[in-house]
């Protein structure tokens, strides 16, 4: 699936906010996919394997604690 100006997209994203992916791949084939789609350095933080859904509510307190974030101003965006 191709979504169009992803990239771009969230670089210009990650110059004002902190983009943490959460993904449920291994850690090294999620950083050998972001590495190839030149994306590694878009995020603060890769965690994976997430072990989604299970862990996902211990994954944004986590990081809504280091950042000190609120539920309001935080984002998740899934597929």
């Amino acid at each position: 699936l191709h979504t169009k100006n992803l990239k771009e997209n969230l670089s210009k994203l990650s110059e004002t906010k902190t983009l943490i992916c959460i993904t449920n791949s291994f850690s090294e084939d999620a950083l050998t996919l972001l590495k190839f789609m030149g994306m590694l350095d878009v995020f603060s933080h890769v965690v994976a394997p997430g072990n989604k859904p299970q862990e996902i509510e211990n994954h944004f307190y986590r990081y809504m604690n280091l950042y000190n974030a609120t539920p309001e101003t935080a984002l998740s965006i899934g597929d």
